[in-house]
């Protein structure tokens, strides 16, 4: 199953629009993109997909230095933070670093 998820993202790139996500992506993602786009940064910003409680979650980090990352479900829900000062790792009572399977990467900032 992580196979198939893996190479729907790579089969399934579209466009040139600011930004350009994955085809199969929840439209909600770029919403949410816009919507930050004054605090992400340049280089180093990132939504990454994983499969987490057998679900699809999306890691969402700005790029700016920030000690923490932003966890969203299929619909953009934030489900957490990982990081932070106290390094938070739980979402939904579980570990996510460790038990989160990494599928793609949906979008990073490029300079």
């Amino acid at each position: 199953m992580k196979n198939i998820g893996t190479l729907i993202c790579i089969f399934l790139i579209i466009g040139c629009q600011k930004f350009e996500l994955f085809k199969g992506a929840p439209d909600c993602l770029v919403v949410h993109l816009e919507y930050y786009d004054e605090i992400i940064c340049e280089e180093g910003a990132f939504i990454k997909r994983y499969s987490f409680q057998n679900k699809p979650t999306y890691l969402v980090y700005n790029g700016c230095g920030a000690d923490y990352e932003e966890v969203l479900d299929s619909n953009c829900n934030s489900l957490g933070s990982l990081g932070g000062i106290a390094g938070n790792n739980d979402i939904n009572g579980e570990k996510y670093y460790g038990n989160a399977i990494f599928e793609c990467l949906i979008w990073e900032s490029k300079s």
